[in-house]
């Protein structure tokens, strides 16, 4: 569930969280195009081929559906999913209200604006940013709960998902499988460069010993 609502007009540190993800973006392109581009091949794997992205959340959410470990959970999220709905509403009804009084004003050619007018623009206005910030408010207090729950099913459902993604990507010549939200979950043998790393390492501690 995204906010569509909130905007942080002001960030608080200089390296605020939009460049982070521009940056973080960005390398994230570089990568997909050197591997693109600079293709090869190690202990006959084709180092990529197919790349796959997904966004496991989701899929998760819905992979636990309807299974009777995860009730509780499938309950507080349908039940959240509504309350955020009908809190979307109320802002959207409130701020057509706005929007019809201001055009009104703006079509009159009456220089002096009604008092009553004013100060039920006034009052939905102030109305408007209270239900913005108690949506915000819900959002991340429905987040915080959900991932608790997600964390407290994955000891049960996560393995066999995973197995779920792998025999998919096998199936469908991928190499490389991404979650959008940034953990790796299937990859090709020709790309898994564990050993080469651990006898990378193995040679930089064997030098240290030298002195």
């Amino acid at each position: 569930m995204k906010n569509k609502f909130l905007k942080n007009k002001f960030p608080k540190n200089k390296f605020s969280k939009n460049e982070f993800s521009k940056n973080k973006f960005f390398l994230f392109v570089l990568l997909v195009v050197l591997v693109i581009i600079l293709p090869y091949k190690t202990n006959g794997y084709s180092r990529v081929e197919k790349i796959g992205i997904i966004d496991l959340v989701e899929i998760f959410d819905s992979f636990v559906e309807g299974k009777e470990i995860a009730k509780e959970f499938t309950e507080y999220k349908k039940a959240s999913e509504e309350k955020l709905e009908n809190l979307k509403k109320e802002i959207n009804d409130i701020r057509s209200k706005i929007i019809q009084i201001s055009n009104t004003i703006n079509a009159s050619k009456e220089t002096n604006i009604d008092y009553q007018i004013a100060t039920e623009l006034s009052n939905l206005s102030k109305e408007y940013e209270s239900k913005i910030e108690k949506y915000g408010s819900e959002l991340k207090s429905i987040e915080e709960r959900l991932n608790k729950y997600r964390e407290s099913l994955k000891q049960y459902v996560y393995r066999d998902l995973i197995n779920y993604i792998r025999a998919y990507g096998d199936k469908n010549g991928f190499s490389i499988i991404l979650d959008t939200r940034g953990n790796l979950i299937y990859y090709s043998k020709g790309n898994d460069v564990t050993q080469d790393i651990k006898k990378w390492i193995k040679v930089q501690e064997d030098a240290k010993k030298k002195y």
